[in-house]
């Protein structure tokens, strides 16, 4: 909308940046910026319970995914400690 392209102008110049973009909802922030800044050359260690447009912003991005059990470090270390260990090149 115009109106919308207006605002992300102001906040830009506000700013003092090149541009901006406002979301419509926290949903759209959450799935929209992940899946813009990782690429399928990336990995990404997630906790099973995040919210729905983390794991949607997630699986747009296309960059691996590898899921620990909700609030359990231990298991988030051993993904890291695996990938760690991994040759770059199998990634």
């Amino acid at each position: 909308m115009d109106l919308h392209m207006k605002l992300e102008h102001r906040i830009a110049r506000f700013k003092d940046v090149e541009a901006c973009v406002v979301f419509q909802s926290g949903f759209a922030a959450n799935a929209g910026t992940v899946a813009a800044v990782l690429t399928p050359d990336d990995h990404i260690i997630s906790d099973a319970l995040n919210h729905a447009s983390i794991i949607d912003g997630c699986r747009l991005s296309k960059a691996k995914i590898h899921v620990f059990p909700h609030k359990d470090c231990v298991a988030a270390g051993h993904i890291l400690d695996d990938l760690d260990a991994t040759p770059a090149e199998s990634c």
